[in-house]
C-alpha cells in the first residue's frame, strides 16, 4: 500500500479568512484529481482524517480545509468566497507546491456540507460533491443553494444516516437537488460511499 505524504499549508484570502490544512497524496504530485475535505473545530475530526487518508491511498490528492477564524452561518458566503478563491487558484496553477488537479471535488459534513454546497455554487469547475446530513436552521437556505447548484451541475451525492432519513429539511428543491441520496448506518459506510463516489466521478 502506498505511503501518503502530508504537506501542511496556510493561505490568506481577500475575504478576511485564512485557510489551513494538509495536502495528502501518495506518490508524485501530478495532475491527479483532488478533493477538498472541510474540517471544523467541533467533533468528527477523526472521521475527516480517515477520509483524507483513504482518498490519498486511493490515488487522489486529498486536501483538508479548515477556516481561520471559524465561520458561522452568518459568514457562510464570505467563507465560501475564500474557499472558492483557493479552489480557483489551485485549478489555475497559482499555488506553489500544490500540483493543479485535472478535476476537483468537495466533501462536507453537517454545516460544512452547507459550506461545500456554497463553494460548488460559486465555482463551476467543481465537478463532484459529497455532503453528509448538511445542516442549516433555515431549510429554505439549503433549497436555494441546491437550486443554485442545479445551474452549475456538479455530480452530487447526499449521504444521510439512517436515523436522520429522510433528511430533515431536504436539500431537494423544485429546480434542483442531489444526483443521488444514499442511506448509511456507520462512519465506515460514509467513508466508503465518499471514496467510491469521488473515484467514479473524478476519474
Amino acid at each position: 500500500m502506498a505511503t501518503v505524504k502530508r504537506t501542511p499549508y496556510r493561505l490568506a484570502s481577500r475575504s478576511g479568512f485564512a485557510i489551513r490544512g494538509e495536502v495528502n497524496t501518495a506518490g508524485a504530485q501530478d495532475r491527479r484529481p483532488a478533493v477538498l475535505v472541510f474540517i471544523g473545530p467541533e467533533g468528527r475530526r477523526d472521521a475527516a482524517a480517515k477520509l483524507v487518508e483513504r482518498l490519498g491511498r486511493a490515488g487522489l490528492t486529498a486536501i483538508s480545509v479548515e477556516m481561520v477564524p471559524d465561520w458561522s452561518l452568518d459568514t457562510l458566503e464570505p467563507a465560501a468566497g475564500a474557499v472558492g478563491e483557493f479552489a480557483g487558484n489551485l485549478l489555475e496553477e497559482r499555488h506553489p507546491g500544490l500540483a493543479p488537479p485535472r478535476a476537483l471535488g468537495l466533501f462536507g459534513e453537517g454545516r460544512h456540507g452547507l459550506l461545500a454546497m456554497a463553494v460548488a455554487a460559486r465555482e463551476p469547475r467543481v465537478s463532484s460533491l459529497v455532503t453528509v446530513d448538511p445542516e442549516s436552521p433555515d431549510p429554505v437556505q439549503k433549497v436555494r443553494l441546491a437550486e443554485r447548484l442545479a445551474g452549475v451541475g456538479p455530480r452530487w451525492l447526499e449521504v444521510a444516516r439512517v436515523e436522520k432519513f429522510p433528511p430533515r429539511g431536504s436539500s431537494r428543491g423544485e429546480f434542483g437537488g442531489p444526483s443521488e441520496v444514499r442511506r448509511v448506518s456507520s462512519e465506515t459506510e460514509i467513508i466508503d460511499a465518499a471514496v467510491e463516489w469521488f473515484l467514479a466521478m473524478l476519474s
